[in-house]
């Protein structure tokens, strides 16, 4: 907002509106004259009773995830799984599927991103992408030549 010379702040209509309204006029009226949203005021008037947040540093990560049962599972333990699963010659797994695997395989409880988190530098290594790729391509390609062929 641009402020025209001369021209109150928002704070200042602010305080102004909160002075008529104190004596009684009602703040329908009075913000109209002001020149304030109803929603701006009520905003402003809100946020400055509240109290400033304070982050202290969010939920710390376990190192387990629970299985169907209730039992704890070692991250160390889902890292192996993860890595075996990864490790098939023929796998193509993103984080998706490796979610759905150790869900259905090994009966665990967890979020998509605990396996980004845990698995991430498996699957998301450069030199495995690349393998990955180039497989993909050579795949193709025989596609492509048996389809010229027929």
């Amino acid at each position: 907002m641009i402020l025209k010379k001369g021209e109150p702040s928002l704070s200042d209509k602010m305080e102004i509106a909160d002075k008529w309204i104190q004596l009684g006029y009602t703040a329908k009226m009075v913000l109209r004259i002001v020149g304030i949203l109803e929603a701006t005021y009520y905003y402003r008037k809100n946020k400055a009773s509240q109290k400033p947040r304070v982050y202290h540093g969010g939920r710390p990560i376990p190192g387990y995830s629970l299985s169907m049962d209730g039992q704890p599972v070692s991250d160390g333990q889902i890292k192996e799984w993860l890595s075996e699963l990864i490790a098939d010659e023929e796998a193509a797994y993103g984080y998706r599927k490796l979610t759905v695997c150790l869900r259905r395989d090994h009966q665990l409880m967890m979020s998509l991103w605990t396996i980004v988190e845990l698995g991430g530098h498996f699957y998301l290594t450069e030199d495995h992408q690349t393998e990955k790729l180039q497989k993909i391509k050579e795949s193709r390609l025989k596609i492509l030549i048996s389809m010229r062929m027929l």
